[in-house]
């Protein structure tokens, strides 16, 4: 059955519904929504037509770009009544969408993605296009615009479902409004830039409105400025919906651990994938101190269920000193804690600040997410590092995959440079992204551009049969003391080229650095220098026996007298003092 809907006048009580709490997600809210029992993913196009007629448009009246994102219920761009975020601020007042990409994107799991069109002016009646994609655990869509030019006015919606029980919407229209995102005091078109003191929330515009005199008066409320239509595209049954509650449960103030969660793994590849990883660190944005380097890598592979660390989440004493010391002791006994959560375990030594390591990790469907972590030293809580990456698609083990290493705060020091100097954030602050358009001005980030600290690889180089064993939590691999003992060769094959080979190791861990090949091989070139001085010391030793041997010449058929001996021994005795030394 085709689902179809029209909201061609959306009551403010409707949107004020769909809406949760502005600027963040709720602690009690359940991210699928109970009335969502849609399956797969659905692909859907939206066109976003002007219609700008009342209130009196100014000349050249037009819309900056639309930018939205798709999201669970746990999520929110923004809400009528509520306070505008920063980025819903920026978008309103100047039409950018840089720190409302940043928000979006800090939503982590709760986000699916980001949804974006270009702007246009309303010469004629004007529309852009998009299109996106939900599932089950994100089926909303939220979404703002510019009305300009004017102090801080937008359109958009906040919260629309394309979800109808079982059944993805096959088509779906709503009428969008004109608000006052609250942060500008302007009351007309072209009004000075005046910042609202104290700040307002957003309120939809309408005739008699406090905070705009654009209405005539007596003009009809309601008056939509634009209307955005939706059409479904396709709908993927098959591919698998990610769980956000799989992800972060406890999100907003728990610390990460085995969450209690119903946690529907949506991994259904078999067998265990072997990756080889490569970490590639290019420290140069903000330029690094005298001595720079990153402290040993720890990558895990474990459930969904289980958290290492995560954005807006408190840092365990693992993640702490990890951050402040590159210390990760503490973090190994926390992942032996989380036991059968946990699939497997790399660990590196030190990494220069332009250098890189490499090695296995192994995954299975009960251990289909990678976390890792280093810290970014000197610094005061400072990391590289991924959560929660998944391996496993809807086609089975990826095959290769890079992601681009930013750097985080732990948000347990306070210092603003790279330096160790101790000065403890009190109460902590939850882990963020090191953002510079939100850094203080003192930090060595602010107004820098944002660049990766590090490249990291993951190219899949085996599939075995069996799972990992599940049991407990592998062990760190301490007595290989970071070198490979081989057992089995593999060879890393990109696009039918041959790019890498390496062998395993018989630990469970084991990084192997660049810069530690290096060493290995300077070691074995002195100990072959040690035992070609052992091998000469042995001839040595045998010849100065064969000379004292000498000393009784049977050829002459008798013993050399005292007078011939004596000075033919001395002799004898300074060749095997010479030969000894």
């Amino acid at each position: 059955m085709e689902v179809s809907r029209s909201l061609l006048l959306v009551p403010v009580v409707v949107l004020l519904a769909l809406a949760s709490e502005s600027g963040g997600q709720s602690s009690q809210c359940t991210s699928r929504q109970q009335e969502c029992q849609a399956i797969g993913t659905a692909y859907y196009q939206v066109t976003f037509q002007g219609d700008w007629v009342i209130p009196s448009p100014p000349e050249n009246h037009r819309f900056s770009p639309l930018v939205g994102m798709t999201h669970s219920a746990c999520a929110t761009l923004w809400s009528p009544g509520e306070y505008a975020s920063p980025g819903v601020r920026e978008v309103a007042e100047n039409g950018t969408n840089s720190t409302i990409r940043a928000e979006i994107m800090d939503y982590g799991d709760h986000s699916l993605s980001i949804v974006e069109a270009p702007g246009f002016e309303l010469v004629e009646l004007g529309s852009t296009t998009t299109n996106f994609s939900v599932d089950a655990f994100h089926p909303l869509y939220s979404a703002v615009a510019k009305a300009g030019p004017s102090p801080d006015w937008f359109t958009g919606i906040a919260g629309v479902s394309l979800c109808d029980m079982d059944e993805w919407l096959s088509t779906l229209e709503v009428n969008v409004f004109m608000w006052d995102a609250g942060t500008d005091h302007g009351r007309n078109y072209t009004s000075e830039n005046v910042q609202s003191d104290p700040r307002q929330a957003i309120e939809l515009l309408t005739p008699g409105s406090a905070r705009s005199i654009v209405f005539a008066s007596g003009a009809q409320s309601g008056i939509p400025i634009g209307r955005l239509v939706f059409s479904r595209i396709s709908v993927d049954e098959d591919r698998i919906a990610s769980n956000p509650n799989c992800q972060t449960c406890g999100r907003v103030g728990d610390r990460p651990g085995v969450h209690n969660c119903s946690c529907e793994e949506g991994c259904f590849s078999t067998g265990t994938a072997i990756y080889y990883v490569k970490l590639t660190t290019h420290w140069s944005n903000p330029p690094p101190p005298p001595v720079a380097e990153f402290s040993p890598l720890t990558a895990v592979s474990h459930s969904q269920c289980s958290v290492l660390w995560r954005n807006l989440v408190y840092a365990t004493q693992g993640i702490q000193t990890v951050s402040e010391t590159g210390n990760s002791s503490h973090l190994h006994a926390e992942i032996m804690n989380l036991g059968n959560h946990v699939g497997d375990m790399l660990t590196s030594g030190l990494i220069d600040s332009t250098g890189a390591v490499s090695g296995l990790i192994k995954v299975d469907q009960y251990h289909p997410v990678i976390s890792l972590i280093s810290m970014i030293a000197p610094s005061p809580d400072w990391f590289i590092g991924l959560d929660s990456i998944p391996m496993c698609s809807s086609n089975g083990w990826l095959q290769s995959v890079q992601y681009r290493l930013l750097p985080w705060d732990a948000g347990t020091d306070s210092e603003l440079s790279f330096t160790l100097v101790n000065s403890p954030t009190f109460p902590h602050d939850r882990v963020t992204r090191i953002r510079s358009s939100t850094e203080p001005a003192g930090s060595v980030f602010s107004g820098r551009e944002e660049t990766p600290f590090a490249t990291i690889t993951f190219e899949r180089v085996d599939l075995l049969d069996s799972p990992l064993p599940s049991s407990s939590s592998p062990t760190p691999c301490s007595s290989c003391n970071d070198t490979v003992h081989c057992t089995r060769s593999y060879d890393v094959i990109t696009n039918n080229t041959l790019v890498a080979a390496f062998d395993t190791a018989e630990c469970p861990g084991g990084f192997v650095s660049e810069s530690n090949l290096i060493a290995y091989c300077i070691i074995a070139a002195l100990c072959g220098i040690a035992l070609g001085g052992v091998l000469v010391f042995v001839i040595a030793y045998y010849r100065a026996k064969q000379s004292k041997k000498n000393l009784y010449d049977p050829a002459r058929g008798s013993s050399m007298s005292s007078q011939d001996a004596s000075p033919q021994k001395t002799t004898s005795q300074k060749e095997y003092r010479s030969m000894m030394f």
